[in-house]
C-alpha cells in the first residue's frame, strides 16, 4: 500500500481526467512523481509513476487507454517523451530499468535513466544546426559503477540522431571537453 504523508508533497496539480474523475499528479519532496485516478470501480489508486513530470505523464497515458490529459495552454508547452528502454540489455530491462528522452523543445532535451522508475541518470542534450552538446551526466552515486553508463550513452545519442544531428559534443563534470562523437556517415 502506497503512504505519503503531508509533509512528503511538494506540490499537487491536475493533468486529466481518467474515467470521469480528475487525475491529480502529486510532486514529492524528493522529486518523485505519482498521478493518482480512480479505476472504473470508483477506487483511489496511482495509476502512474517517475521520476520526471514528463515521463510520469506518459507513463499515466501508456497505462490507461481511458486517460485524457488536460490541454496545454499551447501544444509545444507538452514535452514529447520517446520510450528508449529497447536500447538496454534485456537483463537490465528484466531488473527494471528503463530510459526515455523528454523533448522539452526543438533544441532541448533530457536523457533519464531510471531502475524501478527512481532516476539513476540524468544528462541535458542541446540540440542545434546538426550538432548536439551534452552536459555532463548526473549519476546517483549507487549507480556509478553499475555497468550502466554504454546503456545511457546509446540513450543520448539515439536521441539526437533522431533529431537529425551529425555530431555530439560531450562535456565532463567540469564544463571541460571531453570528446565528439561523429553520427551517421559524416
Amino acid at each position: 500500500m502506497l503512504e505519503i504523508s503531508p509533509a512528503d508533497i511538494a506540490e499537487i496539480e491536475e493533468c486529466g481526467e481518467l474515467n470521469g474523475s480528475p487525475v491529480k499528479m502529486i510532486k514529492t519532496t524528493g522529486g518523485y512523481y505519482i498521478a493518482i485516478g480512480k479505476d472504473k470501480k470508483g477506487k483511489t489508486k496511482p495509476v502512474g509513476t517517475g521520476p520526471h513530470k514528463a515521463i510520469c505523464a506518459f507513463m499515466v497515458e501508456k497505462m490507461n487507454p481511458g486517460f485524457r490529459p488536460l490541454i496545454a495552454k499551447n501544444e509545444g508547452d507538452k514535452p514529447e517523451v520517446t520510450d528508449l528502454t529497447k536500447n538496454l540489455e534485456a537483463d537490465r530491462i528484466a531488473k527494471g530499468y528503463t530510459l526515455h528522452s523528454i523533448r522539452e523543445n526543438e533544441c532541448n532535451h533530457q536523457v533519464v535513466l531510471s531502475h524501478h522508475l527512481a532516476e539513476v541518470a540524468s544528462a541535458e542534450v542541446q540540440i542545434s544546426d546538426g550538432a548536439a552538446k551534452m552536459s555532463a551526466p548526473v549519476f546517483n552515486s549507487d549507480y556509478r559503477a553499475s555497468g550502466l553508463r554504454k546503456s545511457f550513452y546509446e540513450g543520448i545519442l539515439s536521441t539526437a540522431e533522431k533529431e537529425g544531428a551529425k555530431k555530439v559534443s560531450v562535456k565532463k563534470e567540469d564544463g571541460s571537453h571531453m570528446c565528439t562523437v561523429k553520427l551517421g556517415d559524416e
